[in-house]
């Protein structure tokens, strides 16, 4: 009887145990619940998946949240020492506030003090990084030993690299300048050429007829002496600019007088050509093979002509 009354009260508390397991397996998972959220509001623990057989699970990483970074620590630490990430722009408060909320909301028995020891190491890479790349240093200090020596070398020579690259374009540009040329700018002091309907070649046939006509001429008169140049050709540009200021237009042909020889044609001519370099002067040629008609450029029949340095009007 008395064995009976052993079993029965062993069954009993055999069915009590599960409910009191259970009960508390449901008050962990609540607590393990709050303390997630909490430690939510800074950072993340990724926990790896469950993998069956005899394989070791890694521990669970924490991910930080900052401005230019989102991962865990040993990461940060890396991409920092890669310079792949500014530690300039890295705030260690904002790290190590985060870790110490996560310690704050973590149970003392859930606590890994081996991570813990971890992140001081770590973080004190970055202080010292950090202090090496903020803080200023002087040149005298840097020796060939130091392991700041090399990284130095290695910027100064990318920053002058860039600085020639920057002074190369500048002297491309410069090289191109005048390679392609801008519309004719009109000031008082410097007209430009505007030919109508014209071109130089032609202005030349019609010299060359001048010429011709000329030499036809000559042919009808036995010459009895050497006649000086009767003008250079600065003293028959003035000439044919007081010309054209006071008939406002002439025809090519009419700048030759008659009795012109050869050289007072081409001092002439030259004349012609050295009043359309310096933009006193404006050529038309209304048809093919028709006559070219000389204007003035309005405003420039008093403006002195400049003449370039080594230019006498001597040819």
């Amino acid at each position: 009887m008395q064995e009976e009354v052993l079993q029965s009260e062993s069954v009993e508390n055999d069915s009590v145990l599960p409910s009191e397991s259970q009960s508390n397996s449901e008050s962990a998972a609540s607590e393990q619940t709050v303390s997630t959220n909490q430690n939510a509001a800074n950072a993340e623990i990724i926990e790896p998946e469950a993998i069956e057989g005899d394989f070791v699970v890694a521990k669970p990483e924490i991910v930080y949240h900052l401005s230019d970074f989102d991962g865990p620590i040993p990461l940060l630490y890396e991409l920092i020492k890669s310079a792949k990430i500014a530690i300039e722009n890295i705030f260690i408060s904002e790290v190590t506030s985060q870790y110490v909320e996560i310690i704050r909301n973590t149970p003392k028995e859930e606590l890994d003090f081996d991570y813990a020891g971890e992140f001081i190491t770590m973080a004190a890479e970055l202080v010292y990084l950090k202090s090496i790349r903020t803080l200023p240093k002087d040149d005298e200090e840097i020796t060939e030993d130091d392991p700041e020596y090399e990284r130095q070398l290695l910027i100064n020579k990318i920053k002058e690299y860039a600085l020639l690259v920057e002074q190369s374009d500048k002297l491309r540009e410069i090289e191109t300048i005048n390679r392609f040329y801008r519309a004719p700018v009109f000031t008082d002091k410097d007209y430009r050429v505007a030919l109508v309907n014209f071109s130089l070649p032609k202005l030349v046939e019609a010299f060359a007829r001048v010429l011709a006509n000329a030499a036809i001429h000559e042919q009808e008169i036995i010459p009895k002496k050497v006649v000086k140049d009767r003008f250079s050709v600065h003293e028959q540009m003035e000439n044919i600019r007081l010309m054209i200021s006071v008939r406002k237009q002439m025809k090519f042909t009419d700048l030759f007088e008659p009795d012109y020889d050869k050289g007072d044609i081409v001092t002439t001519f030259l004349a012609v050509l050295e009043l359309l370099k310096y933009g006193r002067l404006r050529a038309e040629q209304e048809e093919v093979f028709g006559e070219i008609t000389i204007f003035a450029i309005e405003g420039t029949e008093d403006v002195p002509i400049d003449f370039e340095e080594g230019d006498d009007g001597k040819y």
